[in-house]
């Protein structure tokens, strides 16, 4: 249940993002060296992991899967909210009299 939800918006909506994950089979070995790569630039995608450097799949010796993430407004991902999106002082207040409630109850 998203926190604006649990305290009956007596404090009004705060905006939401949520993650859309984009899973590919890739029929190479191995992508990477490590599981995760984080993205810093300003493009659509913010982080790539390839499972196999996880947890290894002695059966998958030729292929990979990988995830990559997109993140996006919970409007567009089915109403799927995963954390608040802060972006003014006025949502900023709010979260943390929200926090500060929740950790209060």
């Amino acid at each position: 249940m998203p926190i604006d939800e649990y305290f009956d918006y007596i404090f009004g909506h705060l905006p939401y993002r949520s993650i859309k994950f984009h899973n590919h089979n890739i029929p190479v070995p191995k992508l990477f060296s490590v599981a995760t790569v984080n993205f810093t630039h300003n493009g659509p995608y913010t982080r790539v992991t390839e499972w196999k450097n996880l947890t290894p799949n002695e059966g998958l010796l030729n292929w990979t899967t990988i995830t990559v993430e997109e993140p996006c407004d919970y409007t567009e991902n089915n109403f799927e909210r995963f954390y608040p999106a802060v972006s003014n002082v006025k949502c900023n207040k709010a979260t943390i009299i929200f926090v500060s409630i929740k950790c209060i109850r």
